[in-house]
Order: C-alpha cells, then structure tokens, then sequence
C-alpha cells in the first residue's frame, strides 16, 4: 500500500487540488464535513454492494450506517470512529484557584475561568480561534441557545438566533477579559492541547484524540474529563464527529481497495485504531 499523507491544516485544499488534477487514490480518510462534496459529485464509490457481502457488517453498529449513507442514502463511506466533545480540566490548577470540581453551566464556567486567571500566568481556557475554530464556536452557541444543529424548522439559520448570539458573544469577552491567552486567537488543535498539559490554562474542550497527547505528557492524576457545561436550558450539546474511509469510483483497483478497507474496518483491527488515534470505535 502506498500512503499519501497531508498535514491536517491544509488537508483539505491539497487533496482537492489532487482530485481536480485528476490525482485520485484508491482509498481515502474522509471526514464528514468532506463527504457531500466528494459524492455529490458522482466521485466516490457505492460501498453497498461490499459491504452486502462482507461477514463483520453483522456487527457494525447502526449509526456507522447512518452516518456513511447521509449523502442519497447511500453508503459512500464506513465511519471508523467516532469524535465526542468534552470538557477536559486541570485538577491542581482547580485546587490552586479553591474550586472543588469542573463547572456544571455556562455561568459557572465563565465564573471558573475567572477565578483561574487570577492566578498569575495562568488562564482559565484554551480557547480556539484559529483553524477548526468554528466548531467549537457553534457548539457553545447552541448550548446558550437550547438546541442543536444549524437550522431552524424554517430553513432559517440559527446563527443569528438570540441564544445563538449570546453564547458567541461569552467566549468573545472571555478572550477580551484575558480568561484566555492572546495568542489563542490564532491556535489550532495542537495549541490547543499544548496550552492545556504545560498548564498554560485549565480547560480544555476537544474530542478523545486529544487524551493521547494530555496523557502522555499530564498525570493521570492531574486532569480530569467531565461533560460540558449545559446552559439555561439544562442541556448541553456537544459535537459529535466521525471520519471514515470511502473509496473513490474511478479507482482501478477496486477489489483490493476493498481489502484495505476491510481490514482496517475489521472488529480487530477498528479497536487497535481507536486506541491508536482515540475515537469511539464502530462494532458493537
């Protein structure tokens, strides 16, 4: 198998770049946020007809159906994992401020925050403005906002919604109020997860791929993970992602592409890879 691998932060705009010079490989790690452009375009391949025969389907779990067939319900990509939001924070730097535990809401997270950032040096959140920013950006707008998603029942967007506008405006002041470092307008992932295991700032929102970095450089007695803050609904809403593999309909190797995939897909080898790169994996 040759691999060809693109830094995350221009992923994207290079591999497009490949595909319309006609450069397409046999398989692809393909984030949801990629799938529409790609199938609706007639370019990936119809896995159905694999995976109609392919034994470890017995045990795939139904929202790896779902979530690989969202484009005209068909299946153009089998998830390999699965990316929850959650709250990530640091113990001693909780204990140093004399708070007991992670916030509960919104307010108290703003609260929290504060307090933290009294401390010299320190801030209370690793906020991201830079790449991926939006993301999480929304996730807090729809918790200030009680409810989910990007649409209202009447098509309308919800980004203007009042909620919507009040829980943007919270991590805005929150960077104007130095609860986050300067410099973190501009961070990505990476920074992100820097800025919170050289305890630069004590929380952290971000998906389990980011325990394999905080583990490895925090002890397991320091941080800690807890759900996100709900807001004045009493619900939270965290984001939930997935990545797969979908194999490209001009391959010239489709049988074989097929068998990478099935392998890498298997109950065996989607547990090994979930550990590996810290996903929820697929099989029940």
């Amino acid at each position: 198998v040759e691999l060809v691998s693109l830094p995350w932060g221009q992923a994207f705009e290079k591999f497009l770049t490949m595909v319309q010079a006609g450069d397409t490989p046999d398989v692809v790690e393909m984030p949801e946020r990629w799938m529409g452009l790609y199938a609706n375009n007639g370019q990936l391949e119809d896995l159905g007809p694999y995976m109609a025969k392919w034994d470890d389907a017995k045990t795939l779990g139904d929202r790896a159906k779902q979530f690989g067939s969202t484009v005209n319900n068909t299946q153009f990509m089998i998830p390999y994992g699965y990316y929850v939001n959650a709250l990530f924070w640091n113990k001693k730097l909780f204990k140093q401020a004399g708070l007991d535990g992670p916030p509960a809401t919104l307010d108290e997270f703003v609260e929290d925050s504060k307090k933290i950032s009294a401390i010299p040096g320190k801030y209370g959140y690793c906020l991201r403005g830079g790449p991926g920013a939006f993301n999480g950006m929304h996730m807090f707008m729809n918790i200030a906002a009680g409810k989910g998603g990007y649409f209202n029942e009447d098509g309308t967007s919800t980004i203007n919604d009042e909620g919507s506008v009040k829980g943007l405006q919270m991590l805005a002041d929150m960077y104007k109020n130095g609860l986050a470092p300067k410099d973190a307008v501009s961070w990505g992932f990476n920074e992100t997860v820097t800025g919170f295991y050289s305890g630069t700032c004590a929380m952290l929102n971000q998906d389990p791929d980011a325990l394999l970095g905080i583990a490895d450089k925090m002890s397991a007695d320091d941080f800690a993970v807890a759900p996100l803050p709900v807001g004045p609904s009493g619900k939270s809403y965290p984001t939930l992602g997935y990545a797969g593999w979908a194999m490209f309909a001009n391959s010239q190797h489709k049988d074989d592409a097929w068998k990478l995939m099935a392998t890498l897909l298997s109950p065996k080898d989607n547990l090994e890879w979930a550990k590996e790169v810290g996903v929820v994996p697929i099989h029940n």
